[in-house]
């Protein structure tokens, strides 16, 4: 993965394990959010379609 372009060149470099670290947070909070999404749209969605349905029968 190449760094994004904004980056300053001059900055000083950071610890390898403390970049994986940071790396990893970044990926669990990514996966989190998704993970949140996908279970609020099988809950909160599926019971609205099910109200949504049974309002018309």
């Amino acid at each position: 993965m190449t760094p994004p372009d904004f980056i300053d060149p001059n900055a000083p470099k950071l610890d390898p394990k403390f970049q994986a670290a940071v790396q990893r947070l970044h990926q669990l909070t990514v996966l989190g959010r998704w993970l949140t999404l996908i279970g609020l749209w099988l809950t909160i969605g599926a019971l609205s379609l099910w109200g949504y349905a049974i309002q018309f029968r």
